[in-house]
């Protein structure tokens, strides 16, 4: 089958998927980000090198993917350093299980990692 347009605007392609948080006593849902959602999560990893910002790597990702099982967010980018206070083991489970759905490989983790790195050590380093 060839895709034209209209079947490609037309599909539904934002996946969302439940997901089991044990630490927290229940279940949830993630989704996949929409391209635009991806590319302003990666460039805010990114405006970090330019100390322009500063984010909690797994809380953001954890932020802007967990939501109901229409697929709406449950935390807005505001809520992310509230949830970097939250476990460490939850939000591994749930970066893990985002990073898989949202297809972003382990390269692609540890770009943005290292990148965050990058700007909290050359902070630091003007002090």
């Amino acid at each position: 089958m060839t895709l034209d347009r209209q079947a490609i605007l037309g599909a539904d392609d934002l996946a969302v998927e439940p997901i089991s948080i044990p630490a927290w006593g229940g279940d949830s849902f993630i989704r996949v980000m929409t391209s635009e959602e991806r590319d302003a999560f990666e460039l805010s990893v990114g405006a970090m090198q330019k100390g322009e910002t500063k984010i909690q790597f797994r809380s953001a990702l954890v932020a802007r993917c967990l939501c109901d099982k229409d697929g709406k967010r449950l935390f807005s980018d505001s809520d992310i350093g509230a949830l970097s206070k939250k476990s460490g083991a939850a939000l591994d489970g749930i970066f893990d299980a985002a990073r898989k759905l949202n297809k972003m490989t382990d390269q692609d983790v540890e770009e943005l990692a290292k990148n965050s790195e990058t700007c909290q050590s050359d902070d630091s380093a003007s002090s």
